[in-house]
């Protein structure tokens, strides 16, 4: 029978705080300005840089000073030394960057709100003071406005997908977005945004592209056809204005529109490239010095081509995303999946250039989700990521309890009423793991791969449908994506439809031998000497790591051991023991829907089940019942734990959510090691290892 336990992520505050183990990156923007040498991130001190971080969404870009204040110090005490604003332009928020109160009707966004930026400003200042660098969206959900010049513009959804990647008046009305943004004075930190080192990375648009979205709208569709006829007969073909789609010709694992027509998709290539050059050489002329991207949405080789002259790229990564209908969810275990996060992730790794992860997640109510965190942070290190940002820290600022100590919330934004479910700030499952996250990227706890494996792409390629390949090598290699016509320094160079690992493989071991997971069983761990852990179904077996053996006898969880000095595990006075895995709000019911296809649910959802190869296949969806009510509970890993060390003085604690100890694990130190149990007496999710 599970034992659950309250814990409660509080909003204002850590139970622990590691931020002294990177006390020499306060204040952000110590090192310069951030810029790119080959595929590493690097400040203008030569001091190379990874980030793990997460996104602010709407209106938490805009909180009062108080609030700026306790979020910025609560980052850092977790490890984040990275905040993505994103969603700052979202007519849905409030505040937002445009508007602050509600009620006058604006016909035109060209200005920003004065109290909106003020806020803004505030929220940089204290980021920076507390060691937290920015990445900075600049069209993500604007809504364009007729009084602005812009035509049909009631027609247009928000960032006018895809047309304002190809129209003039609304490349013309982005420019000025980013002129004023990025000119824009912060009398916080004496500023203006282009001069202060605090900003790292900054992306022309989110998730908008002409290989994506469909062209229906008028006179846009007319338009761009009359570009496509006219580049076409630069290149001697003749095509008739009546016979050019801009539909697609069929869809994609997503139910997107995908472009099967060769011609009609280099010809777009172009137009997303004449436009983010553009975009780019304009940001340049502001003075923007910072690393550009272009698109995160990386799901084929177009758009990759197309951002040929980005600095780096980006990709987006969820675990069972778009929950159209919250009430409606898969609860997948990712451990069991041929394909987990690790494709994606691989495949916007484009050779040469600097990769960054600005969205990933696996959302609530999955109760799977605790073994995310350290998948993502360990994966993204075995590749050579340069950081990530989990989607989402939190919509809102919301302070009070009835809000804050529930997991997830009712919230409808901009036509999505599934929104609250990304809400990660106070979720033991993930967010709980995030200091062993920070420490594996940050620090460098796991190494990158010994050998870079390049994956040759054409123009018609797309993820994961058409690249076999990526089919668990990058759990095992570095891959880099091989754009048509590119070179590089490659161990060995395959083709993208080429399977390299064996279908019927169980077992996968990255090729440092320090990542580990087994499909069949639906477990896998980290065993570095500076963090250990193990998640997926612990329960099945005693892992036996060098140095720490651990045995569980909860069926599903993470247990992570992270070094808080400078020493590893084994000669460390200061350890942090993580204990987590299902979490859920007090009350909390759900119920199986055995039959999917009679059922209304996503479409999204409906493809990602159908393609679903995981090793035990489970055609079921869920249905909320009771979303359920504060406090947030844990269940309880129980755990028998052994370490090496070459202490003799060692205690293990126990600590509460409020960072306060609750007792002393009964230890036992003999022969070079010491022993003890997790989740009897004094049981939580947190446990130090202090010498005395």
């Amino acid at each position: 029978m599970s034992k659950y336990i309250p814990y409660i992520l509080h909003w204002d505050d850590a139970p622990i705080d590691i931020s002294n183990i990177f006390s020499n990156e306060i204040p952000a923007g110590r090192h310069g300005f951030l810029k790119t040498s080959g595929e590493k991130f690097l400040f203008d001190d030569g001091t190379e840089v990874n980030f793990w971080g997460v996104n602010f969404n709407s209106n938490a870009n805009f909180p009062t000073h108080e609030h700026s204040e306790k979020v910025a110090r609560r980052l850092a005490k977790f490890g984040v030394n990275m905040v993505r604003l994103h969603q700052m332009d979202g007519e849905w928020a409030l505040p937002n960057i445009f508007t602050f109160e509600r009620g006058v009707h604006e016909k035109s966004n060209l200005e920003f709100h004065p109290k909106s930026m003020e806020r803004l400003d505030y929220l940089i200042y204290c980021l920076k003071q507390n060691g937290i660098y920015i990445y900075l969206d600049l069209l993500t959900y604007r809504r364009f406005k007729s009084a602005d010049g812009v035509i049909n513009a009631h027609l247009l959804n928000d960032s006018a997908k895809p047309y304002s990647t190809f129209d003039r008046t609304m490349i013309n009305l982005q420019k000025k977005y980013n002129h004023d943004l990025f000119n824009h004075y912060n009398p916080y930190t004496q500023l203006q945004y282009k001069n202060d080192p605090v900003i790292v990375l900054t992306g022309i648009n989110n998730e908008t592209d002409l290989f994506t979205d469909s062209v229906a709208v008028e006179p846009y569709r007319t338009m761009l056809v009359n570009r496509y006829v006219e580049w076409a007969q630069g290149k001697g073909i003749t095509v008739k204005p009546d016979s050019v789609s801009f539909d697609g010709d069929s869809t994609d694992h997503l139910g997107r529109m995908v472009l099967r027509d060769e011609m009609l998709l280099e010809f777009l290539t172009v137009i997303m490239k004449q436009y983010y050059d553009e975009m780019i050489a304009d940001l340049r002329s502001i003075g923007v010095k910072i690393p550009v991207n272009g698109d995160p949405r990386a799901k084929n080789t177009a758009l990759h081509c197309a951002q040929t002259g980005v600095d780096f790229y980006d990709v987006h990564n969820y675990w069972w995303p778009g929950v159209g209908d919250r009430h409606r969810f898969f609860s997948k275990e990712m451990l069991k999946s041929r394909h987990i996060m690790a494709p994606l992730l691989a495949f916007g790794r484009v050779a040469g250039k600097p990769f960054f992860n600005s969205e990933w997640d696996s959302p609530w109510p999955n109760e799977y989700r605790a073994d995310a965190t350290l998948i993502m942070a360990a994966l993204g290190r075995l590749q050579g990521c340069g950081g990530f940002t989990i989607h989402t820290y939190r919509y809102g600022t919301r302070e009070e309890e009835c809000v804050t100590h529930k997991l997830s919330r009712e919230l409808a934004l901009g036509g999505s009423h599934y929104r609250g479910i990304f809400d990660t700030y106070n979720d033991p499952a993930k967010f709980g793991l995030f200091y062993h996250a920070a420490l594996i990227m940050r620090r460098g706890d796991v190494s990158p791969s010994n050998k870079k494996m390049g994956i040759k792409l054409d123009l018609l390629s797309t993820i994961p449908d058409e690249c076999a390949a990526l089919e668990l090598l990058p759990e095992k290699y570095g891959t880099r994506m091989l754009l048509p016509g590119m070179t590089n320094d490659m161990d060995e160079i395959i083709d993208a439809e080429k399977r390299v690992i064996p279908e019927e493989t169980m077992e996968i071991t990255s090729d440092t031998g320090e990542l580990y997971r087994n499909l069949q069983k639906g477990f896998g761990y980290v065993d570095t000497p500076f963090t250990k852990a193990v998640y997926g179904r612990i329960g099945l077996q005693e892992f036996n790591l060098k140095g720490v053996s651990i045995k569980s006898d909860t069926d599903f969880g993470t247990i992570a051991i992270s070094s808080l000095t400078e020493d590893p595990i084994s000669c460390s006075e200061n350890l942090l023991v993580t204990s987590v895995g299902r979490s859920k709000n007090t009350g909390y019911s759900e119920e199986t829907i055995d039959d999917i296809d009679n059922i209304k649910i996503s479409p999204v959802l409906q493809a990602l089940e159908q393609l679903e190869q995981t090793v035990d296949v489970n055609r079921s969806a869920k249905r909320v019942v009771d979303t359920g009510n504060p406090p947030v509970l844990i269940e309880v890993i129980e755990a028998e734990i052994i370490i090496s060390t070459d202490k003799s003085n060692l205690r293990v604690i126990s600590i509460n959510d409020e960072g306060c100890i609750t007792g002393t694990i009964e230890s036992m130190t003999d022969n070079g090691k010491i022993k003890f149990k997790i989740g009897g007496e004094f049981a939580q999710m947190y446990y130090l290892i202090q010498s005395q």
